[in-house]
């Protein structure tokens, strides 16, 4: 456990990593005690993630946002 609250991110047509991954820490994470939430970002690839001018970026962003109010 890390013992801070963590926002993951995870495009559902990333080739690079599968989403199984991401839902594994998740639940990892919760079992040990930890706040833990997993977006899945419908369509969006490995870099949609973290590119402002994709169409992921404002669901992510508001989603950071909501964590760091």
């Amino acid at each position: 456990p890390l013992g801070v609250p963590v926002l993951l991110a995870h495009g559902t047509a990333d080739d690079n990593v599968p989403l199984a991954q991401s839902r594994t820490y998740r639940d990892t994470a919760e079992a040990a005690g930890d706040a833990c939430r997993l977006v899945e970002l419908e369509g969006a690839d490995h870099f949609d993630v973290i590119d402002p001018r994709s169409e992921a970026w404002p669901t992510f962003a508001g989603e950071l946002a909501g964590l760091l109010s």
